[in-house]
């Protein structure tokens, strides 16, 4: 068998070239090997890309980027030793040869060396050719391996309006999609990217073509003329006649105008008595890496570490420690601990004691005890017994018999027959039956009937009826009628009529008209009028003209002008001028001056001088020098010394002597 060149390294990107050497580039195209009964074809599988694998493009460009330019100074490297091997060359042939170039000219050639070193970077600027700050013009040098930038190259000029960019005049090829990448990225303002964006599709398309190429050159005879090219170089047909024993190899290759390996690739051959009828023909290729088989339905890459199968709908890798299902839909992972399934909605991690989904929305674990959602907003842990849900806000548990709300500011516990509310200042509890509310300074019960609230100095009732305040010292009582207070030393009753205070010694009771105080001694009523007094012994009766003092024996009566004793015997009256005493048998009149006694059979009038003694029969004087009776018949006069008779008719004088 003919010596097969050495298989490529492994890429460390899925189908880039990027991470390539010149000498893998040249050849990773194509090679082929013959014996009597196989046909041996050696290209870089890896770098087929199928279909399916154009979706993850998007998400590669960035590393594809790092890895270009990464690339990109690997070959600025590789071409700069090259400059400096050829400068080594030249200024030895200068050295040994006195009738070359002069130094002058050697330094000339050098500069121009230095000068053009810039432009093995792909992408450079061409001198303007006028002061406009506003238009530039691209050059792209698409290099094929080691080779030097040279007079061939490919302009675009780009011209800057406002903060957007227009193309201009341009030497692009025309299957460069130039209109597909000024509306992709131009427009967006991704000038950098679209430059980029060219410089692959040139880039690519000179790595195809040098390569059919050296194809040509390589395998001249088993070619002939059947390498069919078109001018993208994005289809490719040869036809290979390796032996006569062997019939001709039909191989297409289909390529995208950014790819440099192709996307797909046919092997067909013709038998002799078939006519015009092809067959596919399976594609075996070993390396001392990997066996592949490549076939229209799938490709097959055989390597010690893992089997990959590639179809148009699906890759599968199988390894010793897993599975690998990769679709356009979903990529499925099993191992002997875990089945894992992703999807652009979700990521499904399958094991034997819990099944995990995780979205851009929500994670899920499920379990035999539990199920897990994991939100941006909240957790949720669901059990046969209890659900847990954890938010920024606030954590709720649900269990058959409570459900449980905690927040910073709060606890809430809610069952069939409460519900809880638990705060840093107060606890509260619903029923069906009332509200209770529960705080450092008081607690608070309400119901249909009544609302209590109790606290270390008080008891408050309230009902539809009345108003109930208990204290260590009093209890209160409020109703639409009255207000009562009780106290160890008073029962007090307050109406819109009176006020009641009833205390252990006496009972007071106040209205608008009157103040009555009751004891069990007496009794006081106190108007605007009067004040009363009564006891077991007397009633007194107080007003602003009188005093009134009514006992048993006797009512007294005091007045600014007199004082009066009713007796049952008598009545006395007493004033500043007179004392007067009046009984059944007689009235008495005592003054300064007299005594008067006023009996139903005389007058008796005395005085500091004489006595006055009235009777129907007759008058009496009787002073200190003598004393008179005077009646109808006559007056009498009796003294010391006689005693004189004074009648109608006669005047008798009686002395001692005559």
């Amino acid at each position: 068998m003919e010596h097969l060149p050495p298989y490529p390294d492994r890429l460390t990107e899925f189908g880039s070239v990027r991470s390539l050497n010149a000498e893998q580039k040249r050849n990773s195209l194509l090679s082929v090997a013959w014996d009597d009964a196989r046909i041996f074809i050696n290209f870089h599988p890896v770098g087929l890309k199928m279909d399916f694998l154009e979706s993850r493009d998007a998400a590669l460009r960035k590393a594809r980027s790092e890895q270009h330019l990464l690339h990109q100074q690997q070959l600025l490297i590789q071409r700069l030793n090259n400059l400096q091997k050829e400068n080594d060359q030249l200024r030895r042939d200068l050295t040994g040869n006195p009738g070359g170039c002069s130094d002058l000219d050697y330094k000339r050639y050098e500069l121009q060396q230095v000068l053009d070193m810039y432009r093995l970077t792909g992408i450079s600027l061409l001198p303007s050719s006028h002061c406009d700050s506003t238009s530039f013009t691209v050059r792209f040098d698409p290099l094929f391996g080691d080779q030097l930038p040279s007079a061939a190259f490919y302009t675009l000029q780009v011209t800057k309006k406002g903060d957007n960019y227009q193309t201009g005049q341009h030497s692009l090829p025309p299957f460069v999609p130039l209109d597909n990448l000024v509306k992709d990225y131009l427009d967006a303002g991704e000038l950098s990217t679209f430059l980029e964006q060219i410089s692959n599709h040139l880039y690519s398309y000179v790595q195809r073509r040098e390569a059919c190429a050296l194809i040509k050159k390589e395998f001249k005879l088993m070619l002939g003329d059947s390498l069919e090219v078109d001018l993208p170089v994005t289809f490719v047909r040869m036809s290979l006649t390796v032996s006569e024993s062997v019939p001709p190899l039909e191989v297409t290759l289909q390529y995208k105008t950014s790819d440099v390996y192709p996307h797909k690739v046919y092997v067909r051959f013709k038998r002799p008595h078939d006519g015009d009828q092809t067959h596919d023909l399976p594609v075996l290729v070993i390396t001392s890496e990997a066996v592949f088989v490549i076939k229209s339905e799938a490709v097959f890459v055989i390597t010690s570490e893992a089997v990959f199968v590639i179809t148009s709908e699906a890759v599968f890798v199988i390894t010793s420690e897993a599975v690998f299902v990769i679709t356009s839909e979903a990529v499925f992972v099993i191992t002997s601990e875990a089945v894992f399934v992703i999807t652009s909605e979700a990521v499904f991690v399958i094991t034997s004691e819990a099944v995990f989904v995780i979205t851009s929305e929500a994670v899920f674990v499920i379990t035999s005890e539990a199920v897990f959602v994991i939100t941006s907003e909240a957790v949720f842990v669901i059990t046969s017994e209890t659900v847990f849900v954890i938010t920024s806000e606030a954590a709720f548990v649900i269990t058959s018999e409570a459900v449980f709300v905690i927040t910073s500011e709060a606890v809430f516990v809610i069952t069939s027959e409460a519900v809880f509310v638990i705060t840093s200042e107060a606890v509260f509890v619903i029923t069906s039956e009332a509200v209770f509310v529960i705080t450092s300074e008081a607690v608070f019960v309400i119901t249909s009937e009544a609302v209590f609230v109790i606290t270390s100095e008080a008891v408050f009732v309230i009902t539809s009826e009345a108003v109930f305040v208990i204290t260590s010292e009093a209890v209160f009582v409020i109703t639409s009628e009255a207000v009562f207070v009780i106290t160890s030393e008073a029962v007090f009753v307050i109406t819109s009529e009176a006020v009641f205070v009833i205390t252990s010694e006496a009972v007071f009771v106040i209205t608008s008209e009157a103040v009555f105080v009751i004891t069990s001694e007496a009794v006081f009523v106190i108007t605007s009028e009067a004040v009363f007094v009564i006891t077991s012994e007397a009633v007194f009766v107080i007003t602003s003209e009188a005093v009134f003092v009514i006992t048993s024996e006797a009512v007294f009566v005091i007045t600014s002008e007199a004082v009066f004793v009713i007796t049952s015997e008598a009545v006395f009256v007493i004033t500043s001028e007179a004392v007067f005493v009046i009984t059944s048998e007689a009235v008495f009149v005592i003054t300064s001056e007299a005594v008067f006694v006023i009996t139903s059979e005389a007058v008796f009038v005395i005085t500091s001088e004489a006595v006055f003694v009235i009777t129907s029969e007759a008058v009496f004087v009787i002073t200190s020098e003598a004393v008179f009776v005077i009646t109808s018949e006559a007056v009498f006069v009796i003294t010391s010394e006689a005693v004189f008779v004074i009648t109608s008719e006669a005047v008798f004088v009686i002395t001692s002597e005559a």
